[in-house]
């Protein structure tokens, strides 16, 4: 288990092979969104779990073998039994102002019919990674939550027999657009040099692209070490060659941290990087695993310096992805609540 706390935030990460162990207990929110990818239904294994008001995001995206049509239905009906309230979302996944608001909108609603700060759970397996950040953000800045747990099933990706590295990287199709999380108090002033740190995975060729927009001065690399599988560290760094070489990183600024560990990654970043807030503009860029970009949010939030940045694909392709059997739960509490 790691822990770790900064201001008035207190983190735990504790991970196990059973999901029962991890996720359990009474919250007032639950948020979900159901995606083709296996993980998805890893909490229906979970029996003693109640929220007062569940959340549910439906995604206009389907894929053609069925799964997404599969696990909504079996979540939906997971929620029913398990919530006293269900209330169902749907949007594009590229539309994410108007899901955004959609979103923050319903969990402003049920905070003010209990005018008190809210215990959530959030099922992060399949959610992206923009809708995971900005709720945390949003809930963190404008003191709406009291404890947040965020649960995480790792994944196992299938291999691809052409490639070169025995992996596919096209978990996106297209055009990247590159957007900045909400509710994050970094900003960027021009007269300022520019640091990045990027958290890094399979999509190498459109991370150095989006690094590249950026112009920077310097890159530090958050890097999954060890991964969920071993062969996953050094698929990541072939796949991110170029990056490394091109800004000549150097084990002074790549930080490792295990891929599923979010709350190592805040520690890690709290207590180990060259931020100098007071003289560069500091922009975190998330490319790599979600609790990677859970750890990233959490320096931000705490913090009130980096600007973090997210990119949306023109397309998310099926990728058949399978729980590999182990689960991740991070605790989230608001100390400045009684």
């Amino acid at each position: 288990m790691t822990r770790f706390s900064k201001n008035f935030l207190r983190g735990s990460s504790e991970s196990g092979n059973k999901v029962s162990l991890l996720a359990y207990g009474n919250y007032d929110i639950g948020l979900f969104l159901p995606s083709w990818d296996q993980r998805c239904v890893s909490i229906l294994d979970v029996k003693d779990i109640y929220f007062t008001d569940a959340i549910i995001v439906f995604f206009k995206n389907k894929d053609e073998h069925g799964f997404r049509k599969k696990h909504d239905k079996k979540i939906k009906n997971f929620l029913k039994e398990h919530s006293k309230r269900l209330h169902e979302i749907e949007g594009d996944s590229k539309d994410i102002k108007y899901l955004e608001k959609e979103i923050t909108s319903k969990i402003y609603e049920i905070f003010q019919k209990k005018d008190a700060p809210l215990t959530f759970f959030y099922d992060l397996s399949t959610s992206p990674r923009f809708y995971a950040l900005t709720v945390f953000a949003f809930v963190a800045q404008k003191g709406l939550f009291k404890k947040i747990n965020f649960f995480y099933a790792e994944g196992d990706y299938p291999e691809k027999k052409d490639s070169k590295s025995g992996f596919s990287n096209a978990f996106s199709k297209g055009s990247w657009k590159t957007v900045e999380i909400p509710n994050i108090y970094g900003r960027r002033r021009p007269n300022l040099r520019t640091m990045i740190l990027v958290s890094v995975g399979f999509e190498g060729n459109k991370t150095i692209q989006l690094v590249e927009s950026e112009e920077p001065d310097s890159v530090s690399v958050l890097f999954p070490d060890p991964g969920y599988d071993e062969k996953y560290k050094e698929v990541t760094y072939k796949f991110n060659e170029k990056l490394f070489s091109q800004y000549k990183i150097d084990n002074k600024h790549i930080f490792k941290v295990h891929a599923g560990d979010a709350i190592g990654v805040w520690e890690k970043l709290e207590k180990t990087t060259f931020d100098k807030p007071d003289t560069q503009n500091i922009i975190y860029i998330c490319c790599g695993s979600k609790p990677h970009a859970l750890g990233m949010c959490l320096k931000a939030v705490s913090s009130n310096y980096p600007v973090i940045k997210y990119r949306v694909p023109d397309e998310h392709p099926f990728i058949d992805v399978k729980p590999n059997g182990m689960y991740w739960i991070y605790s989230i509490e608001d100390l400045s609540v009684p």
